[in-house]
């Protein structure tokens, strides 16, 4: 028995929900004082054994277009502005058009498979069709917890071969990232391309060097480097502090919703420090907050503003910056987030410790980095096996030609098997047997 009390929609009247035996009925009571008192009184009534809410004609079942709507009106204030975005995208674009007519209470398993079958036709990739799955079952979850319908169709698909399957391909991504020679030809090439620009020869890239370096130095996804701000920096301990991203031009927690301090190179440290004075003067104070006093607003400016004085749009910098970058060094094609996987990639190949990666990508574990990098490891690590004689050294008898060390013999020596050893030599293999009265006690 299921009697819940919610509103359709937030500002809306007041209904009452209720599941009993395989029927459902609502009805729309007014506020919510008074659908708290029906709604007990049809508990009792429905305990009692009186059934005649349920014997009046059954309101039309909500449709998966209704509840969908419903949904995201709910969760609007919960999310992150992306990932609402991404949410309503999936459900307008193609949700909604292949389930929206169809009553919740229909929706099956089978319906989920139709669905995946029709997007896989029209050319998703596995990545993308994951996640119009994870969005239909994030609702259909919701509508389970309204006692709407009785499980979600979503959960537990494909589970044994076919889900192995998937579970291998996930964990064998592609990641594209670029190799040391090419992270220091694209920066070598920000510095000194050059282009005609009316009838002077400028440089072309090298007022956005220090934002790939920084990029390519302390591994940012590109939303969390356009809202770093000088604040975010700590020049005595060489870190930054993350704690902000930008997507869409909105500005959010990072990814995961986790905060974390990644490591300056000294490079990088330098490099923004002459960004720092060129903008706001010479550096004097290594304390932030004496530099706010003397620069006013400094700590809430934007490191890598536009040149309005705005957030980078990053679909502009893709086109204007980032493509005619790789052509202009030679290089394929890759995302400017393969910055960020050439990153973790040649820490990790130069020994890095897995964990401290991980804290630096602000990954949620270490598991998920070993999942993502783990095939670009190094294979061969008996260099890090022989440390161990370096940290704990002993002294130990060297062999020379026609010399023995103390435990060069073996215990029992090897005898030709054309000689009969002597007896009395052998070792003895079966125990002598034991007196009569003595088994007893064993």
């Amino acid at each position: 028995m299921g009697v819940s009390v919610r509103q359709k929609k937030p500002g809306g009247p007041w209904w009452i929900f209720v599941s009993h035996h395989g029927k459902r009925t609502s009805k729309q009571v007014g506020d919510k004082k008074d659908a708290n008192k029906l709604a007990k009184e049809v508990r009792t009534a429905l305990a009692a054994g009186d059934l005649g809410l349920l014997e009046e004609p059954e309101a039309p079942g909500a449709t998966f277009a209704d509840f969908a709507d419903e949904f995201l009106e709910r969760v609007r204030h919960d999310l992150k502005h992306s990932t609402l975005v991404d949410y309503e995208s999936v459900v307008r674009v193609r949700l909604k058009p292949i389930l929206g007519e169809l009553p919740l209470d229909e929706l099956n398993r089978r319906a989920v498979a139709n669905l995946e079958a029709q997007l896989r036709a029209e050319g998703l990739s596995d990545t993308n069709l994951r996640k119009h799955l994870r969005v239909l079952s994030s609702i259909l979850s919701a509508a389970v917890e309204d006692e709407l319908i009785e499980s979600n169709p979503v959960l537990g698909r494909g589970r044994g071969r076919h889900r192995s399957k998937q579970k291998a391909a996930r964990a064998k991504r592609r990641i594209d990232p670029f190799d040391a020679p090419e992270v220091s030809l694209l920066l070598q090439t920000m510095q000194t391309h050059t282009h005609r620009k009316r009838s002077k020869v400028v440089p072309q890239f090298r007022s956005h060097f220090p934002f790939v370096l920084t990029i390519a130095r302390a591994g940012l996804r590109l939303g969390e480097a356009i809202a770093l701000q000088w604040g975010d920096i700590d020049w005595r301990d060489g870190t930054i502090f993350i704690q902000r991203s930008v997507t869409k031009g909105v500005v959010d927690v990072p990814k995961g919703g986790m905060s974390r301090r990644v490591d300056m190179t000294d490079e990088l440290r330098r490099v923004l420090r002459d960004v720092y004075s060129e903008r706001f003067g010479r550096v004097v104070a290594i304390d932030a907050n004496a530099e706010a006093v003397r620069h006013g607003d400094t700590l809430d400016a934007l490191v890598f503003p536009d040149c309005s004085g705005g957030m980078i749009d990053d679909s502009n910098f893709r086109r204007r910056i980032w493509k005619p970058l790789l052509a202009a060094a030679g290089l394929r094609h890759r995302r400017i987030h393969d910055l960020r996987h050439s990153y973790a990639s040649l820490l990790l190949q130069d020994g890095a410790e897995l964990m401290y990666v991980s804290q630096q990508l602000g990954h949620h574990s270490a598991a998920f980095t070993l999942e993502t990098y783990g095939h670009l490891m190094p294979r061969d690590r008996r260099g890090v096996a022989n440390r161990l004689d370096e940290l704990s050294p002993v002294t130990t008898p060297r062999r020379a030609d026609g010399e023995t060390t103390q435990w060069g013999q073996p215990r029992f020596p090897q005898r030709s098997s054309e000689v009969e050893p002597d007896p009395a030599e052998r070792p003895l293999c079966v125990a002598a047997p034991l007196p009569v009265g003595a088994r007893a006690h064993l």
